[in-house]
């Protein structure tokens, strides 16, 4: 057995691993969890992505709570990457239906947490081991409450910036003999293996395999090639950007997000205008 822990109690609830078919009712859940936390939506073919990034481990690694009618009612996964070079990581992913959290939230959790650390320990290399949950926003009390219950604590925060586009943007140069080129199959390439070098040294940073990177990029459907671009210093990448447009928030939330990753912030903002 993977693990003693039972799935939580749910009237009515069929408990049962996640499957690729289930990314519609996934996304179903994840759309009303968003109408309470915000953060962002998932649409079904995100869904399907992250099967595909972590499917193979589904049937011991996930779980969902399916009632009469096929309706997703809650959903957990512990989603763990291959490759760590300095430590292997766990990350929590739960969804509960807002009309029925404080009933299965702990049960699931600790359901989590057996399996993350069965898949963690599978590893058997030395490296250090951690289980992570990402995306909680300061508003979402009841999460940040239940992770401390189990636990975890707050080590990090991530600021995001928002840009009005209907402004004017202040044109902005490349600096000299700095050269963009447009997304292509050998500017991936090379933004990714600057990407992981720029990373190398961040906290809690594991380099980036190609299929995990391809999801996030060419995999993507909200991926924008033509404005996504690679800046070379001669032959060699030294910035990187990476547009992306949701077509799922409502307005006034609908927008671009663009990630920039470079050696020289000077070039970044450039590739940003």
């Amino acid at each position: 057995m993977m693990t003693t822990t039972e799935p939580p109690e749910l009237d009515g609830a069929v408990w049962r691993p996640l499957v690729v078919d289930d990314a519609a009712a996934m996304s179903d859940l994840q759309q009303d969890c968003f109408a309470v936390d915000g953060g962002y939506r998932s649409t079904a073919i995100e869904m399907r992505q992250e099967s595909g990034r972590f499917g193979d481990d589904a049937a011991t690694d996930s779980i969902g709570a399916f009632n009469a009618d096929g309706r997703l009612l809650a959903l957990g996964w512990v989603q763990v990457p291959d490759g760590g070079a300095t430590e292997h990581r766990g990350f929590v992913w739960m969804e509960i239906d807002p009309g029925l959290r404080g009933l299965v939230d702990d049960a699931l959790l600790s359901w989590l947490e057996a399996a993350g650390s069965h898949r963690l320990r599978s590893f058997g290399d030395g490296l250090p081991l951690g289980l992570y949950r990402y995306e909680v926003y300061e508003s979402m009390e009841d999460v940040i409450a239940l992770m401390e219950r189990h636990g975890f604590e707050a080590v990090r925060y991530f600021t995001e910036n928002l840009r009005d586009l209907a402004q004017p943007i202040e044109p902005r140069p490349l600096p000299e003999g700095i050269i963009a080129q447009s997304w292509s199959e050998r500017a991936g390439a090379d933004a990714l293996g600057l990407h992981n070098a720029a990373f190398a040294d961040h906290w809690g940073s594991q380099p980036q395999g190609e299929d995990s990177w391809e999801s996030y990029t060419t995999g993507s459907e909200f991926f924008e090639p033509d404005t996504s671009w690679v800046a070379y210093d001669r032959a060699v990448p030294v910035a990187y950007v990476i547009r992306t447009t949701s077509r799922t928030a409502p307005e006034p939330n609908r927008g671009s997000r663009a990630s920039a990753h470079c050696r020289a912030t000077e070039v970044a903002a450039s590739l940003l205008r």
